[in-house]
């Protein structure tokens, strides 16, 4: 890793990376040449190579646990809501999830905005790829939604949720045939009672939850993917 210190605006400009091995005084580098690398300065983070006051870097922290905390307290609202059949959970998560997708919309972000791209667990669990996802991305998408880790491969941005997805479906047929199985009146009602709750108040719920990002996986998809097969499948490197 290189540490680049920096007092002005380097964004865009060409820079050059020297390595003089004559500088060490160390053995390991006796036989080995002095080599230079030119590179494009354009951070893959969406963060510009901008110079701000060290006061900016210095709130960036406090930010973050800022966001941190409402995403955490959205997802806690949610969970309540949940049992106790109120809509408004879904609401308080779903004003945190929209900050964060709609960053995929802003190129270069600022400093004070970048711990909003940090509370991608807001979306639900999509790690499924997570170790792989640097190797296998396309590239295709634009930095402001990679650096979110949107791609148009929607595997990789959409996956266990879509499983949590169908579990409501699932509890509400297994309900659903209880109900039809027991010759107790009594049951009956109850585990339709069961079957409804959960297919309309948790299966509405998990939908409105998984919304908006669903939504921006299924946009990047259409917008920047080569091939529909990689709706199925990530491309093999």
């Amino acid at each position: 890793m290189v540490t680049v210190n920096y007092n002005q605006r380097i964004q865009g400009k060409n820079a050059t990376l020297f390595l003089n091995t004559n500088a060490s005084s160390s053995p390991l580098f006796f036989a080995t040449p002095g080599s230079s690398s030119n590179f494009l300065v354009d951070p893959n983070n969406n963060l510009a190579a901008e110079y701000y006051d060290q006061s900016v870097y210095d709130r960036v922290k406090a930010f973050y646990m800022l966001a941190l905390v409402i995403a955490v307290l959205g997802l806690v609202g949610f969970l309540l809501g949940l049992f106790t059949s109120k809509f408004i959970g879904v609401e308080m998560v779903g004003v945190v999830q929209v900050a964060f997708v709609g960053l995929a919309s802003i190129n270069n972000i600022h400093p004070l905005l970048a711990p909003l791209a940090q509370i991608g667990f807001v979306n639900g669990l999509n790690s499924l790829f997570t170790n792989q996802q640097q190797s296998q991305l396309s590239g295709n998408v634009p930095i402001r939604a990679s650096a979110l880790e949107y791609d148009s491969q929607m595997i990789y941005s959409m996956n266990y949720m879509v499983a949590v997805m169908l579990l409501p479906l699932l509890v509400s047929l297994v309900a659903y045939i209880m109900s039809a199985a027991t010759k107790s009146e009594q049951n009956k009602l109850k585990y339709k009672g069961w079957c409804l709750t959960a297919l309309c108040e948790f299966g509405l719920a998990v939908v409105a939850f998984v919304l908006y990002h669903q939504m921006m996986s299924v946009l990047f998809f259409a917008v920047y993917a080569s091939s529909t097969a990689q709706l199925f499948m990530p491309s093999v490197v």
